[in-house]
This record gives C-alpha cells, sequence and structure tokens, in this order.
C-alpha cells in the first residue's frame, strides 16, 4: 500500500511507483479526487498541491490518505477489480459508499430507497465480499 512521507519542499520529487490496480480502481473516482491522486503520483509536492488548490497542506495530505485508504479496501477492490453478479443498483451504491464517500442519507434520496433499505444493500454486500474473497 502506498502511504504519504513528509515531503521536503526544497528537493525535486520523483513520480511514485503506483501500482496499476490502484490507476485502475482510481478511474472509477470522480474527477477532482481521481486528478488530486494522479497531482500526487506524478510526484508533485504536496505543498505545491495545496497551493494549487487553496487548502492547507494537512487537508491535501489527509484527503490522500484517505483515498489511498478507500482504493485498497477489500470491498472496493472486489467491486471494481473483477466483474461480480451483484444487482447493478447494488453495485452502483455499494462503489457510491465505499469508494466515492458518500452518505448513507445521500445514497437513499439517490436511489430512492430508506436509509434502512440502504444499509440492508450494504450489509448484503459485505457479506458477498466475504465470501467472495475466501473463493479467490
Amino acid at each position: 500500500m502506498l502511504t504519504l512521507e513528509r515531503i521536503d519542499t526544497d528537493r525535486q520529487v520523483r513520480p511514485l511507483d503506483c501500482p496499476p490496480e490502484l490507476r485502475r480502481r482510481a478511474a472509477a473516482l470522480p474527477p477532482t479526487q481521481r486528478a488530486l491522486l494522479e497531482m500526487f503520483w506524478d510526484g508533485q509536492r504536496i505543498r505545491s498541491m495545496a497551493r494549487l488548490l487553496n487548502l492547507p497542506a494537512g487537508t491535501v495530505s489527509r484527503r490522500i490518505r484517505v483515498l489511498l485508504g478507500r482504493l485498497s479496501d477489500p470491498v472496493v477492490r472486489l467491486l471494481v477489480d473483477r466483474p461480480n453478479e451483484l444487482p447493478a443498483q447494488y453495485q452502483q451504491i455499494a462503489v457510491s459508499r465505499w469508494l466515492h464517500g458518500r452518505s448513507v442519507r445521500w445514497l437513499a434520496g439517490e436511489h430512492g430507497l430508506s436509509r434502512h433499505e440502504v444499509q440492508a444493500v450494504l450489509c448484503f454486500v459485505r457479506g458477498w465480499a466475504k465470501a467472495a474473497g475466501r473463493r479467490g
């Protein structure tokens, strides 16, 4: 897994070696989140990114860590990396929740479901992922 280290702003930063599977998963992110990771993987310094985005460097660093964590989540790996038998709506809800970070309330409104129904879908997908992970 990629990790963030404190970057010295006075030295040149080399592009990071990013595993191809992370780049494939990043393609499923919203454009602004994907762009943030692309800048990071291209070796842009955190402080430079912060100035460009008009955000504190700590915020940029935290967002990158959160995105890398989401991309490494085992459920996200199963949902994005390989075809699966889940109903399309279940897959959309799960990707929106665990990769995009959408709230259960937002998902309920977006899909015309109650919050309880969305939670049931997410519970089902977690169980499916656990079983699929065991099958390999």
